[in-house]
C-alpha cells in the first residue's frame, strides 16, 4: 500500500504541474492562453527527463525556424513564422514549470533564461530586417533594425542589473508568467495580416519597434532611478 501511495505521489500529472505553476492576476489574455497550454508540454519534457535549462536552450529552435520565414516577401510566410514562434512562448513558460516541479529554481537558471530572451528578440528583428531590406532595398531599414536591437539589449541588461541589485531573483521571477517575446510577435501578426490586403504594413512593424525600443529603455531607466 505504501509503495502504491509513493508511486502515486511521484506520478507526473497535468494537475500537479498546473498547481505548481499557480495563477497570476496580472497576466493578460495571451499569457493566460499560453499558460493553459504549457503544462501539457511540460508533462512531455518531464517524461523525457529534461531539466529547466535544457528546455530553455531548446526553446531557441522555434525562434530560429519561425524567424527564417520573415525573409520571404509573401506576408503569408510571416504568418507561418508567427505560428511557429508560439512554441517559443510555450516553452518559455515550460522551463519555469519544470524548475518548480523539480524544485530546482536557481540564479543560474534565471540568468540563462534572461540571457536567452534578448537573443530571441534579436533573432526575430535580424531576420525581419534582412527580409524587409530584400523587399525595399533601403538602408534606413538597417538603421531602424540595428537601433532596435541595441536598445532591446540595453533594456534587458538594465533589467538584469537591477534584479541582482535588489536581490529580486526568486520563485516569483523564475518563470513568473511573463512572455517577453509575446509583444513582438503580436506586432508581427498584425503587420502581416494587414499586409495581406494593404502593402507596406510589414515595414511599419520595424518602424514601430524602432521607435518604441529607445522609449521603453528611457522609461525603465527613469523609473528605476526615480524609485531607487
Amino acid at each position: 500500500m505504501k509503495k502504491n501511495a509513493a508511486k502515486e505521489d511521484n506520478k507526473i500529472t497535468i494537475e500537479k504541474i498546473k498547481k505548481l505553476a499557480g495563477k497570476n492576476k496580472r497576466m493578460d489574455w495571451y499569457q493566460r492562453w499560453i499558460r493553459s497550454i504549457s503544462p501539457y508540454f511540460t508533462w512531455i519534457f518531464l517524461h523525457l527527463g529534461l531539466n529547466a535549462n535544457q528546455v530553455t536552450l531548446l526553446s531557441i529552435i522555434p525562434v530560429i525556424l519561425g524567424s527564417s520565414f520573415l525573409l520571404n516577401k509573401d506576408p503569408l510566410y510571416w504568418l507561418v513564422g508567427w505560428a511557429i514562434m508560439q512554441f517559443y512562448c510555450i516553452m518559455d513558460c515550460s522551463d519555469g514549470e519544470v524548475a518548480r516541479y523539480k524544485n530546482n529554481l536557481t540564479k543560474f537558471g534565471f540568468v540563462f533564461d534572461e540571457f536567452l530572451h534578448p537573443i530571441a528578440n534579436v533573432l526575430v528583428l535580424t531576420f525581419a530586417m534582412f527580409g524587409l531590406f530584400y523587399m525595399y532595398q533601403n538602408l534606413y531599414v538597417f538603421v531602424l533594425g540595428v537601433s532596435s536591437i541595441v536598445f532591446i539589449l540595453l533594456n534587458r541588461l538594465l533589467k538584469l542589473s537591477f534584479s541582482f541589485r535588489d536581490n529580486a531573483v526568486s520563485q516569483k521571477t523564475v518563470g513568473g508568467g511573463k512572455v517577453p517575446l509575446g509583444g513582438l510577435i503580436h506586432v508581427i501578426l498584425v503587420a502581416a495580416l494587414l499586409d495581406v490586403f494593404f502593402s507596406g504594413f510589414r515595414l511599419l512593424f520595424l518602424v514601430l519597434i524602432g521607435a518604441a525600443a529607445p522609449l521603453v529603455f528611457a522609461r525603465n531607466l527613469i523609473r528605476e532611478y526615480r524609485f531607487k
